[in-house]
């Protein structure tokens, strides 16, 4: 008996032979179907047939009688559970004893004809095929094929079939052949980036690029602040590589980063930038590997160390060291002066503390208990609060210790303050504070008044009120923790009521504001009404050298206002102190555009904008038009606005020691005016710019975009003028009520370099192509009649305010730092 149509060959009704179908053969009540020949192929390849061998669908294994065998002339021997067949001498089979039969050990080939499920329809063997297939978890075919072999699922008609889900589920890449490596050192460079944004370097450093050669594998790798420092790390090692090897690089290799985008810079060096696919690492996988084995370094390297990721205080005893000059430093030939010593002081210094219980840990615990003893003694002198106990439904606000050691220009140190300053963050508006408005002093007016002391000769001179705030006096009700340090032995329940307000309030500003005024106008001085910080009597406090991070250096030739230590500053927060200097402050070839991606750096971007724009306001106006650009990508910029303002950094850098010379002449003020068209793609906007000149040096200035969208050069030079008007109008209020400037005041010249907009100022005619500058062009027109302003035409060359509206050439920006009045300060 069979269970394999494949092996049972019989005689079908109608006299043809072939291969059992289902529905051809009705099988017997024993269940057994007609009889056939079996050819069972024995395990020597030789192939038997036998007679009479009936197909039952529901037996799963082939059994051959014993019987049967021997009435064929077969010779069969059992020795030992050892079954041997043979016939006529010729070894056909053995077996073995198992579970009371012996199983012959020949071969049956297994193929997907199984008759134990076979069915009357094709397509409901794919079904079934298909459903134990899905119930095996999409198992291989020919896997099922030895299940059934061995038993574990039913035997079927088991065609080899394609499944769709299979194809969805278990699809594969074609494996990446070997590239074969290149043989001459620089023909190829690997490069890419990786982030180290969990755990920074010690400074603060997120990022790190490697470059490595593909023929020697010699390898780069360089830290970085930002993405966008890429292509300049790039510059360094190509400059290196190049000259000790004294070959070109021919290719880059990296992802589509867009740090590394900048064709124009490929193009110009004949590099040729190769990029690879998306989602296709592999094409880079000289870099790739070399980023996972440093970070594989770095993971080791700090899991080994057992440092927790959150920064911590170090707990190192510090031994004690007096205040003062630690140690000499040797002056080396060449840095010195023949008469002058050969060594210097040096102060050991450290930084200031951040809490109460640093500075009382720190070698400097004695200065620092002094100074707080100091700041306590104020309060208590001007009676800033009393004890009291806290009134129920009332909540007193904290304190915090700031501690600070202000430096000379020098920089060496000048005094350690400590300042006690109250949680005002905290404060509830309308409950504790109301209004907290309080005027301070324009940095034009600043810079006006020591013109006005270069054109007369005039020393300048500043006060220091000490713990200023704690002179305006609260209205309001609020009570503070008593400070840490300083808790009133016996009282420490108690509360402290502010009487006099507390540096940390809302509105502490405003209230030493009124104090400061009341004093000051009941001593004589009388208010300017054009700038509410500007007070007509003079008196000596002290002769200045810094005003609001400004140095004022006297000198024969008239007033130098400097930064220069405030910008080696913020280069050196930025690191760029060491970077390479370029002549112009912005590219003018380059468009800046509104980023489509994600932001790089959003945070820092927004820090060197606020540090440049303290810079440009103060004594570098030559920069007004790439802060005023750039400041307009600060919520998201991208690596090619990065760029620029590393760009202008570096403009920095070779003009550090610059500053603001006011010698004194001319003695008058000269306003230039002028305005660029569609500075800006993305909104069609024109910009304006302005400058007031006075003793040779710049006071006022401005570069802002248009509000308005003009069609012409009439009005986009028009909107500029009628902004340089209002400036000029405030600056003759200004000067009406300082003494020292001559009176009568003559009409303030502005100058503008467009003939139509000259023609349009003095005309009388209203046009209805503009109307809609119809406010702008009265205004001017009043300006004039009233012998305010008088406008006059300039060439473009000669016009200072060039600058303000547009990217010039270098020796254009040269020519504007002449005209504005910057010379080095050394």
């Amino acid at each position: 008996m069979g269970h394999k149509k494949k092996d049972c060959r019989v005689k079908l009704p109608g006299g043809n032979r072939g291969t059992i179908a289902t529905g051809y053969i009705n099988k017997g009540a024993n269940g057994a179907g007609p009889s056939g020949s079996k050819d069972p192929p024995p395990q020597q390849g030789k192939l038997l047939a036998l007679d009479n061998v009936l197909y039952v669908p529901g037996i799963r294994k082939n059994l051959i009688s014993g019987i049967v065998l021997n009435s064929h002339g077969f010779k069969q021997v059992i020795e030992s559970d050892k079954y041997v067949l043979s016939k006529h001498g010729t070894f056909v089979g053995f077996g073995y004893l198992s579970s009371g039969m012996f199983k012959l050990n020949i071969h049956v080939p297994f193929d997907s004809e199984s008759v134990c499920m076979a069915s009357s329809s094709s397509n409901k063997v794919d079904t079934i095929s298909n459903l134990w297939h899905a119930r095996l978890g999409h198992v291989n075919y020919a896997r099922m094929q030895d299940m059934a072999k061995m038993s574990l699922i039913p035997g079927f008609d088991m065609r080899i079939n394609k499944c769709h889900t299979c194809k969805l589920t278990k699809i594969t890449r074609k494996p990446f052949k070997d590239i074969k490596r290149d043989s001459r050192v620089l023909d190829l460079i690997h490069s890419d980036l990786c982030d180290l944004h969990s755990t920074p370097s010690l400074g603060n450093k997120k990022y790190v690029i490697t470059f490595i050669d593909d023929a020697s594998r010699f390898c780069y790798v360089y830290l970085l602040h930002a993405k966008d420092e890429a292509l300049d790390k790039f510059k360094v090692y190509k400059q290196e590589v190049e000259l000790h090897k004294s070959g070109l690089i021919k290719h880059l290799r990296t992802d589509r980063g867009g740090e590394y985008y900048n064709p124009v810079y490929f193009q110009s060096t004949g590099i040729i930038h190769q990029t690879t696919a998306p989602y296709t690492p592999q094409q880079n996988g000289v870099a790739e590997r070399k980023n996972k084995t440093l970070k594989e370094m770095v993971n080791s390297m700090l899991s080994y160390s057992g440092l927790s990721e959150e920064p911590k205080k170090s707990t190192r005893v510090r031994k004690a060291k007096s205040f003062g000059s630690d140690f000499h430093l040797y002056l080396v030939e060449g840095t010195r002066n023949k008469v002058q010593y050969q060594y210097q002081y040096c102060y050991n210094i450290e930084e200031d503390p951040k809490t109460f219980s640093e500075a009382m840990n720190s070698r400097d615990a004695n200065f620092w208990k002094e100074v707080m003893q100091d700041e306590i003694d104020s309060i208590m002198h001007n009676k800033t609060w009393k004890f009291t106990d806290l009134p129920p439904g009332c909540k007193p606000l904290g304190s915090k210790w700031i501690f600070k050691k202000k430096m000379k220009v020098d920089g060496s140190i000048d005094k350690c303050k400590a300042r006690l300053v109250i949680q005002g963050f905290r404060q509830k508006e309308g409950i504790d504070f109301f209004d907290t408005y309080a005027p301070v002093a324009r940095i034009s007016t600043i810079r006006l008044l020591l013109a006005l002391a270069a054109i007369h000769n005039l020393i300048i001179h500043k006060m220091d009120v000490k713990t200023a705030f704690l002179n305006g006096e609260l209205e309001e009700e609020i009570y503070m923790k008593q400070p840490e340090g300083f808790v009133m032995p016996g009282n420490e329940h108690k509360v402290c009521k502010l009487i006099k307000s507390l540096y940390g309030l809302k509105q502490a500003p405003k209230k030493w504001h009124q104090k400061f005024d009341e004093v000051v106008l009941s001593t004589g001085f009388v208010l300017n009404q054009a700038d509410k910080r500007v007070y007509s009597k003079f008196d000596y406090f002290g002769e200045a050298e810094v005003i609001l991070g400004i140095r004022i250096i006297r000198e024969n030739n008239g007033i130098n206002i400097s930064q220069s230590h405030y910008i080696e500053k913020i280069l050196k927060k930025f690191n760029c102190l060491n970077c390479s200097p370029v002549g112009t402050p912005i590219d003018p070839t380059v468009k800046l555009l509104p980023n489509q991606g994600n932001p790089i750096s959003q945070l820092e971007y927004a820090k060197a904008i606020g540090c440049l724009i303290y810079a440009m306001v103060s004594t570098r106006p030559v920069i007004a038009f790439a802060v005023g650009k750039l400041s307009r990508y600060t919520s998201n910029p991208s690596s090619n606005h990065w760029q620029a303002v590393n760009r202008l950094f570096k403009y920095l850098k070779g003009t550090i020691n610059y500053g603001l010379c006011y010698s004194g002449t001319p003695p008058v003020i000269e306003g230039f005016s002028n305005a660029s068209w569609i500075t800006n793609l993305e909104d069609h906007s024109s910009t304006s710019g302005w400058v007031f000149l006075l003793g040779g040096g710049a006071i006022c200035l401005a570069s802002k975009k248009q509000t308005c969208i003009t069609s012409s050069t009439m009005e986009f030079e028009f909107v500029a003028l009628a902004s340089a008007g209002k400036e000029a109008e405030w600056l003759r209020n200004l000067l009406f009520e300082i003494s020292l400037w001559p009176k009568p005041i003559s009409p303030i010249s502005i100058r503008c370099d467009s003939a139509a907009t000259l023609a349009k100022a003095y005309s009388q005619v209203y046009n209805g192509n503009s109307r809609h500058l119809g406010v702008r062009h009265n205004m001017i027109r009043e300006l004039i009649m009233n012998g305010i302003i008088s406008v006059e035409f300039v060439r473009s060359q000669y016009n200072m305010a060039d600058h303000q509206t547009k990217g010039l050439r270098r020796d254009l920006v040269k020519k504007s730092v002449i005209g504005m009045g910057l010379k080095s300060t050394l």
